[in-house]
């Protein structure tokens, strides 16, 4: 088995870092809780197409009970490995991303011009937003990094255009 830079699953192009969001079914089935966020590792194929997934998360600090440590890459109980063909079955990717586009202050600290990744929707005009860096707001109940993520109204986000 190769290591690789992307593979496609199921008609969908994943490349590590990139970041996926745990569905129902990862509840369901005792993997993690429904919208833990993870951030794709490695991706590993062979002459039959894409194999394993490795994955990491590090916005749950206990760790989940039947993660590993994907041989000490990664704290125990934080490191997955996946059949890369039940990926979406557990997981969606995470592409929502936005913009600060208006005057925002958040403890003191004007976040315009500041890019974020949608968490949740709250669909009352508040989306629950991470931040790259630590702004010293939560962690979304443990569903993104503690110190980088707060509510935002949607009037003052945009899309980020994509690359």
């Amino acid at each position: 088995m190769a290591r690789c830079k992307e593979m496609v699953i199921n008609g969908k192009t994943v490349r590590p870092g990139q970041r996926l969001r745990a569905t129902a079914n990862s509840m369901e089935d005792g993997l993690c809780k429904t919208g833990e966020i993870v951030e794709i590792l490695r991706l590993f194929e062979d002459e039959d197409g894409p194999q394993k997934v490795f994955m990491y998360s590090n916005t749950n600090y206990k760790g989940n009970d039947n993660w590993g440590s994907l041989n000490g890459t990664v704290t125990n109980g934080h490191g997955l490995k996946l059949g890369a063909k039940h990926l979406f079955r557990y997981f969606e990717v995470i592409d929502d991303k936005y913009v600060v586009a208006n005057d925002f202050k958040y403890r003191g600290k004007n976040l315009k011009g500041m890019s974020c990744d949608l968490i949740a929707n709250t669909d009352c005009g508040v989306l629950l937003v991470e931040f790259k860096e630590n702004i010293g707001g939560g962690s979304a109940d443990g569903l993104g990094k503690p110190g980088h993520c707060i509510p935002i109204p949607l009037t003052v986000l945009r899309k980020r255009k994509q690359k």
